[in-house]
């Protein structure tokens, strides 16, 4: 029996997708995270669904930096290489949440509560203010830098993590007082906004 002509250059495809889109897995991983959060948005607990709301905001926001690093280093380490800037991304994203999970923590503690949506919206009040500052956009442009992450080796692998931690600190200067908002609460529209 004979293929199907829509099936038989389905290897071919996906081989020029994967050779021209690097990217391609941590697109996967950040649409992943996008439905697991909306499928446990109800009842997920901050701390587990923190690392998962970061792959899924931060990610789609690294891809450029991903493919970069993918394109530019050797073949084989065309997925490791941006795996490892991925890792020390979110490892860094990841403390901010424990320290920003903590803040709430301590300020539902002393009766704050009851009254979350207001400092909640404080909190995206001042985000909103620090759109506007100096320090904000020095940290944007600083976001843009690029960094070399090597080419093979040990030192190529510190270098992609060092250029991953780097890019986060970055991005949590840039994003934190919107982040801090968004710690007890993982909402799916406020993420999307």
């Amino acid at each position: 029996m004979a293929a199907s002509p829509g099936l038989s250059g389905a290897p071919a495809t996906l081989r020029r997708v994967a050779w021209t889109v690097p990217e391609w897995p941590w697109l996967v991983l950040a649409s992943g995270a996008w439905v697991a959060l909306a499928a446990h948005a109800a009842h997920a607990r901050p701390a587990v669904a923190w690392p998962v709301m970061v792959v899924a905001m931060m990610v789609p926001a690294a891809l450029p930096i991903l493919r970069a690093i993918s394109l530019e280093g050797l073949w084989s380490r065309r997925y490791r290489a941006p795996a490892i800037f991925l890792a020390s991304y979110v490892a860094i994203w990841s403390l901010f949440g424990v320290l920003a999970l903590g803040a709430w923590a301590l300020a539902s503690d002393d009766g704050a509560d009851r009254h979350a949506h207001l400092v909640m919206a404080a909190i995206l009040l001042a985000a909103a203010g620090w759109q506007v500052t100096r320090p904000h956009r020095r940290a944007l442009k600083r976001c843009h830098r690029r960094r070399p992450v090597g080419v093979r080796g040990l030192a190529a692998d510190r270098a992609c993590a060092g250029y991953g931690a780097y890019h986060a600190r970055q991005c949590v200067v840039t994003c934190w007082p919107l982040m801090l908002a968004m710690a007890p609460a993982h909402l799916p529209v406020l993420m999307a906004a």
